[in-house]
């Protein structure tokens, strides 16, 4: 591939950053320009104008009606026939399985068959993929030549750079909203950056295909090559005019969208092609003052060929998008208004303006003669057979794969952590962006997971100590609840922070959540335990969870859909810790712990509230459970105990470690400054003191007090991993203890390291919290949960400590972990490439066929389960195709290139 030209860097640079930096010193928010999915729609679209619809149809005429005249006049005078380069009498085998596959996915993509439902939105791709296999079929038949034959690393490069290119398109509609997307609903931000990127990518070998195959029909341009010269006298004083005009033009686009939306089709081509011509080179309209319009034609002509099929195609398709364009959007052809048609003439000469990158257009001519030549040695071995291009073909899709990876997710998540702990709005109160776009992002994945989880029904046949599948699933839906509730408190104090309200585009989100937390069969583990009577007996922790769910649900909500069981268990639970004999009630048969005791008192107050129910007499009776013999020798609440005898249990870490925890202390310290505010002072400086350490590399919170020693490397379901005596859920849930004590300079510092360990990708998605989660049963709790601790916020009257240092854990995880593995990856596959370009010529190509089909099948099998949820069996899948294909080197061959050398 040609090194890419300065202009398009700079072209691409200005097209993206000036309507970023219009809508800014508009004053507007860039959270919905850059939401992703991007699904939310807020730009008010005018109503249709006569007026405005007879300007531009008169314009388009204007524009289009000369060239198809002259073409119309001199076709009847136009006496060549088309050039055969190398005359083919057959239409290829290839093209007639393109022919098949086309019929075949048309029928599927239009019809609605039962056992096709759950590939029906995924139909788009092979369409495009057929038709792009037919046109250089006709191509060949008509030539002898095209781009799949002759030019087939063009043919392929064009892919990747189409995904790119559209992309770009995507971010600029982002603006102006004309368009949309439907059928899509249920996807992940992978997801549907997988689900689109594949059809993203065949626009341009689609466009480019159909340039090469009106080529071969020369009376469709006739006249073209000797028409009306166009020079302008001063080309750098119009370049640089043309440059200005149209950068304030796009900077614009989005403060006013119904105007400047044409700008979208026309300003990336009048920007690249003005910065070629201030450097004094070639651009798409060089041939135009020699009067040469034949190319020009030939593109625009091409791409509005391919916008039909497009519109076609998309009409009846399941997943499919519709349009809102200002002014025109009348006398519609499929779901695109007639004049909309017209964008397709200029995009097909971007098309070509890309596609430079690859090739330059003017120089195929020239090489297509060689290459011809090359693909007739058909050898068995060599850098000129056609296996060898074959496995080239492969061995850079390996490379690209591999450097997409390295920069997805360890490149850019280096990047993305030093960006948000360098957030400001981390080290003070407040909702921290990061907290908005967390949840964001998590809802549409939440919505469809907590439906699924509850349709399947695999909570009524789970082991009842395996706490991950029972508790952690309604643990989940009520972080998620908490959160959400937290956000909207927030957006209703400034709604400025989000373009739409957390209760309405988390709506679906938020009805899942409570219908988990009160589907019956999530509650067959609790029966086991406790009996048909679960919820009058004891049973703290479940109780306590369906008491905040629902609080945080009828907040949110406003329908009174539960509040009769949220009546009923605030009673009936203060009731019953009210009249147990220390305060405390069990969790299960025989184990009681007092954080979650705690935990419910808060809970029920806060319930009580939403209510109308004074409990306060009940609040202040419920100290007991947390005063004197209650507390260990450092004053904190043990982390388990006998509710009978009130004595201290020791944990499955043995005898000596009958005391509080760190996780425990965390879970606490986040409900008691709004309980009791004084406790609250005096347990978080016991927990600073006995359990809070640094060292030259991470801050933090340890899972066992620092006068006690031992235990610095264990593990349990409660705490996670302990490395070097931390804790990773107390430092997590130290997050939401810390700022909710006004301590925002240990906010900070856990904050940053548990960002760095969780590993962020650019599509939301937390991995290591993820990883940490249980994938078969609850997913999404580890995100839930950081979330819900982002989110909370300090008690009115609390004393706010800020300050804080960049742990050095962060650095050395970004630099080492994130970036080194990234550039390892990256230069290893240069390292690869750079070998087999060495030994190509030299190599043999064992089972040739049979690894193609391989290495092919590896790859659509991994997309096809990436596609339908299964993302890490798929990724797992696609990095088989990694060991494949398998070459070696043939010696005489080898000692015979070396010699030449």
């Amino acid at each position: 591939m040609k090194k890419m030209d300065v202009s398009f860097v700079t072209a691409l640079g200005l097209a993206i950053g000036l309507p970023l930096c219009g809508v800014m010193i508009d004053g507007k928010s860039l959270w919905q320009y850059t939401e992703f999915p991007p699904l939310t729609m807020y730009v008010q679209h005018a109503d249709f104008s006569w007026p405005v619809f007879i300007g531009l149809a008169v314009f388009i005429l204007i524009v289009v009606v000369p060239l198809l005249l002259r073409i119309i006049l001199s076709a009847f005078s136009f006496a060549d026939s088309p050039v055969r380069l190398i005359p083919v009498s057959f239409f290829p085998w290839w093209g007639w399985l393109g022919v098949a596959f086309g019929i075949v996915t048309w029928i599927l993509a239009w019809t609605r068959l039962e056992w096709f439902a759950p590939f029906q939105r995924f139909t788009f791709s092979p369409l495009w993929f057929a038709y792009i296999l037919v046109v250089n079929a006709l191509t060949f038949w008509r030539t002898g030549r095209c781009m799949l034959i002759n030019r087939t690393g063009y043919f392929l490069r064009l892919f990747p750079l189409s995904a790119v290119f559209w992309w770009f398109f995507e971010c600029l509609n982002r603006f102006v909203q004309n368009w949309c997307y439907q059928g899509l609903d249920g996807l992940s931000a992978l997801q549907y950056f997988i689900f689109a990127t594949l059809p993203f990518s065949t626009v341009l070998p689609a466009v480019m295909g159909t340039y090469d195959l009106l080529q071969s029909f020369p009376r469709f341009s006739a006249g073209l090559n000797d028409f009306a010269r166009i020079e302008v006298k001063h080309p750098k004083v119009a370049a640089m005019l043309t440059l200005v005009a149209f950068g304030f033009g796009l900077g614009g686009i989005g403060v006013w969208p119904d105007y400047l939306f044409p700008l979208l089709w026309l300003s990336p081509l009048l920007i690249i092609t003005s910065i070629q011509a201030l450097k004094g080179g070639e651009t798409i309209f060089t041939g135009v003052k020699d009067g040469n319009w034949r190319k020009i034609f030939l593109l625009a002509m091409s791409a509005l060929i391919c916008g039909i099929f497009w519109e076609m195609w998309n009409y009846y398709s399941f997943a499919k998008w519709i349009y809102m364009v200002p002014f025109v959007n009348r006398f519609h052809i499929f779901e695109m208004p007639i004049l909309g048609f017209a964008g397709y003439l200029p995009f097909g000469l971007e098309c070509a303006v890309i596609s430079v990158l690859v090739e330059g257009i003017a120089s195929q001519s020239k090489s297509a003669s060689k290459e011809k030549e090359a693909t007739m040695k058909d050898l068995d071995s060599g850098s000129g057979s056609i296996w060898g291009r074959y496995f080239s073909v492969c061995k850079y899709i390996n490379a690209i794969i591999i450097i997409v990876i390295a920069v997805y997710f360890f490149i850019v998540p280096g990047f993305i952590i030093l960006k948000e702990v360098y957030s400001p709005d981390i080290r003070k109160p407040g909702i921290p962006a990061l907290a908005w776009k967390m949840h964001h992002d998590l809802s549409p994945g939440f919505e469809k997971w907590a439906r699924a989880r509850i349709a399947s029904g695999k909570a009524a046949h789970l082991a009842l100590h395996d706490v991950p599948s029972t508790e952690w699933p309604m643990f989940c839906s009520v972080f998620y609840l908490m959160a959400t509730e937290n956000l909207q408190k927030e957006w209703e104090k400034d709604k400025s922070l989000a373009p739409v309200a957390p209760q309405e585009y988390a709506k679906k989100s938020i009805d899942a959540a409570i219908d988990l937390v009160m589907d019956p069969i999530h509650h067959t583990w609790v029966k086991q335990h406790w009996g048909p009577n679960y919820l009058h007996r004891e049973n703290v922790f479940f109780r306590s969870l369906i008491i905040n769910g629902i609080t945080s649900h009828e907040r949110l909500m406003k329908d009174g859909k539960f509040l009769d069981v949220l009546r009923d268990q605030v009673l009936t639970l203060a009731i019953d810790l009210d009249g147990s004999k220390f305060g405390v009630l069990d969790d299960y048969p025989g184990e009681c712990y007092p954080i979650d005791v705690f935990a419910s008192i808060a809970w029920i107050k806060d319930a009580g509230q939403l209510l109308d129910i004074d409990n306060s007499a009940f609040i202040k009776r419920s100290i007991r459970a947390f005063q004197g013999q209650m507390l260990d020798e450092r004053g904190l609440p043990p982390f388990v105990m006998d509710s009978w005898t009130g004595k201290f249990l020791a944990s499955d870490f043995g005898e000596k470690f009958r005391c509080s925890r760190g996780v425990g202390n965390s879970w606490v310290l986040i409900f008691a400054r709004d309980l009791w505010p004084d406790i609250a002072e005096k347990w978080y400086d016991a927990y600073e003191k006995y359990f809070w350490q640094d060292k030259w590399w991470a801050n933090g919170f340890r899972e066992f007090p620092n006068d006690m020693p031992g235990l610095n490397y264990t593990f349990d379901v409660d705490c996670g991993p302990v490395i070097a005596g931390f804790s990773p859920a107390a430092n997590a849930f130290g997050v939401a203890a810390a700022r909710a004590n006004g301590r925002f300079d240990h906010a900070y510092m856990l904050t940053a390291q548990v960002l760095a360990s969780c590993w962020p990708l650019i599509d939301g998605t937390m991995l290591g919290a993820r990883i940490l989660s249980s994938q078969a049963h609850s997913p999404y709790l580890g995100e839930a949960a950081i979330c819900y601790f982002l989110t909370q916020q300090p008690v009115d009257g609390t004393k706010i400590v800020t300050g804080g240092h960049m742990p050095v854990f962060v650095f050395i995880l970004v630099v080492v972990y994130y970036w080194g593995m990234g550039v390892l990856a990256i230069c290893s596959t240069i390292n690869n490439l750079r070998r087999w370009k060495r030994d190509q010529a030299s190599s043999v190509f064992p089972v040739k066929c049979l690894q193609i089909i391989v290495w092919a099948g590896f790859y659509l099998a991994g997309l096809l389960m990436i596609c339908l949820d299964h993302i890490g069996a798929g990724i797992i899948t696609v990095l088989f195709a990694q060991f494949l294909p398998k070459y070696r080197l043939d010696k005489c061959n080898d000692v015979c290139r070396r010699k030449n050398d």
